[in-house]
């Protein structure tokens, strides 16, 4: 009994060590804030990532650069819940936008791409980001209009926009992922151009 008692307090012992040491379980890092953003300066991307917002504007300008690093990403969650949110205008700077960016952004009317952005666009004053190569819709808002050209609508896009109530699904539309009009309580008249056989679901 004895021996077991001391293999497990050296078992304990040697946890407490690793955990203590660098390399070892995962490393925190204190995020870096500037005015209402939190960033942190990426290797890997080569330049700023934004990580949260924490203030209540209810128009917000993505900057092209945050303490003279350039934008490059807006992270998972970064403006999630920002229900006083109504407008956002991404800089040509960015060229990554994670899933769930603005998750919960319930408010949410008007956004707008930068011209020059070479990754992303609101083409024809759509109200939403698309991503240039792929066709594919980002992030929408109440006032979204599908441009004609979008072939797929991405994962949360439409995620919690309770204040959209109709939508028309252009005729090239053929992939609508996961969860991508989850949470559209007000959501009442969807029109689809196309055939709906023709329209995957993934998820």
């Amino acid at each position: 009994m004895k021996k077991w008692k001391k293999l497990l307090a050296g078992l304990l012992a040697m946890a407490m060590t690793l955990s203590g040491m660098s390399g070892y379980g995962d490393e925190v890092k204190a995020a870096n804030v500037s005015g209402d953003f939190k960033y942190e300066v990426s290797e890997d991307w080569d330049g700023v990532i934004i990580t949260g917002y924490t203030g209540n504007n209810e128009e917000v300008e993505i900057p092209s650069d945050i303490d003279g690093e350039k934008v490059v990403r807006i992270g998972y969650r970064a403006f999630s819940d920002c229900s006083r949110l109504k407008g956002v205008t991404i800089s040509n700077s960015v060229t990554s936008i994670s899933y769930g960016a603005f998750l919960g952004c319930s408010g949410l009317e008007n956004i707008k791409v930068e011209e020059g952005n070479p990754k992303y666009d609101s083409r024809d004053s759509c109200n939403a980001i698309v991503e240039r190569e792929s066709e594919a819709l980002v992030l929408g808002c109440k006032n979204t209009v599908i441009p004609n050209s979008v072939t797929s609508i991405r994962k949360y896009a439409f995620f919690d926009c309770s204040g959209l109530t109709g939508i028309t699904i252009p005729t090239h539309v053929i992939s609508i992922e996961y969860e991508a009009f989850s949470g559209c309580s007000g959501l009442e008249n969807i029109i689809s151009r196309g055939r709906e056989s023709q329209i995957r679901q993934q998820g």
